[in-house]
């Protein structure tokens, strides 16, 4: 299986929908994914970049999913204390249960701490806000 092809179907996107986020025209987008066309290094880059791999995974070269991680992010996350890294923590521990087995929603910020227990009011304020300042400053 292509690995276009396979990071595509793991977002669950179609690919016309594929070629819409990524910018790129449809036909343009079958092409690549079915290596009739080939990718240049922006476009790698970008790919690589939209589904949080390495460009090495894109080529085929690695056989493991190596996420590439924003040092910004990483900045901002160490310089929390451990109250915010905790509130973070609980906050990527709902998105990927989200993501991969669509148990939890945050589209209305229903969200569960590791302890399984629905967060308070308050400790949901605290988590959007940490979202916000950590991914929501990307300049």
């Amino acid at each position: 299986m292509n690995r276009l092809k396979e990071l595509r179907e793991s977002r669950g996107l179609n690919m016309k929908e594929a070629a819409e986020e990524l910018g790129y025209k449809y036909m343009t987008y079958v092409n690549y994914e079915k290596e009739a066309r080939q990718l240049h290094s922006e476009q790698l880059q970008a790919i690589a970049k939209y589904y949080g791999v390495s460009v090495d995974y894109v080529l085929g070269r690695d056989r493991e999913q190596a996420p590439v991680i924003d040092m910004r992010i990483m900045f901002k996350y160490n310089a929390l204390d451990e109250h915010g890294k905790r509130i973070v923590s609980d906050l990527l521990d709902a998105e990927y249960e989200r993501c991969t087995r669509n148990a939890i929603g945050l589209d209305d910020f229903t969200m569960v701490a590791r302890s399984g227990k629905k967060m308070d009011e308050a400790t949901k304020a605290d988590a959007q806000k940490m979202a916000e300042i950590i991914f929501g400053d990307k300049e």
